[in-house]
């Protein structure tokens, strides 16, 4: 009888503390190989008035695509352009890295290939896929004089068209 109330004790604990472990916050999915963090900011503007880029970065994957089916194909692109320089990086199945200074008519010409495609319509979307190897799908920059600007990205796929994906990196490679 003299480890009656020490049972008692023991068993009061455990419940107590299976009541605390089971209150705590469950661990979030974004960290487990597969959790998804979509995030849509609401208030980004679908419509740019301004024309006049200021800066602009795009980064994507095409090493899904066959040689065959595109130019581009199988590459990592990053190009970079502001007032004060261009960069034009291609890594894959050969390499070429191209540093410039961009002319009016160039941004003249890039602001085309944003309005032609639209890519205002994907400001403010951002998915990421947790566990996915680095160097995979799309980050979208752009920014205007005006003070506008187009943010968008997807760790997991490209969500511009890839004819704009080829006019981006033609314009780039030409300066």
């Amino acid at each position: 009888m003299k480890y009656w109330p020490a049972g008692i004790g023991a068993l009061a604990l455990a419940v107590t503390a299976g009541f605390l472990l089971s209150r705590r916050k469950q661990k979030s999915t974004d960290e487990i190989d597969g959790g998804v963090r979509h995030f849509v900011d609401t208030k980004a503007p679908k419509k740019i008035e301004s024309t006049e880029i200021t800066f602009f970065h795009c980064r994507f994957s095409t090493t899904d695509l066959c040689p065959e089916d595109s130019p581009i194909a199988d590459y990592i692109v990053t190009l970079r352009a502001f007032a004060d320089g261009g960069y034009c990086q291609l890594r894959g199945r050969s390499e070429s890295e191209k540093h410039f200074f961009p002319s009016e008519d160039f941004f003249r010409q890039l602001q085309q290939i944003v309005s032609d495609y639209q890519f205002a319509r994907y400001n403010g979307t951002h998915y990421t896929v947790s566990g996915v190897p680095p160097n995979i799908g799309m980050e979208l920059e752009v920014h205007y004089a005006s003070g506008e600007y187009i943010r968008a990205s997807n760790n997991q796929s490209c969500f511009l068209p890839l004819k704009a994906m080829e006019e981006l990196v033609a314009l780039f490679q030409k300066q």
